[in-house]
């Protein structure tokens, strides 16, 4: 596995990477791992993002309701 040697990290994001890595129970070298291994998985063409775009608009169906229907729905709840 290739190994990354990195110089010059301000302090503040050192101490910001350590204590995220303390609150997932891991070490800062896991950490860093798992944020680099998150940026990249994010990633998607626009083609990719177009494709989801119309899959979610192709599930959508006017008998589900609105977001408008929705709001209304918990707003009426809510004044129970």
């Amino acid at each position: 596995m290739p190994n990354i040697h990195i110089r010059e990290i301000p302090q503040e994001v050192y101490n910001g990477i350590k204590a995220a890595a303390h609150e997932a129970g891991r070490s800062v070298s896991a950490q860093i791992r798992s944020i680099l291994a998150d940026s990249v998985s994010f990633r998607r063409s626009p083609v990719e993002i177009a494709r989801a775009i119309e899959e979610i608009r192709a599930s959508y169906s006017p008998e589900k309701g609105s977001r408008r229907d929705l709001d209304r729905f918990l707003n009426e709840d809510r004044d129970r």
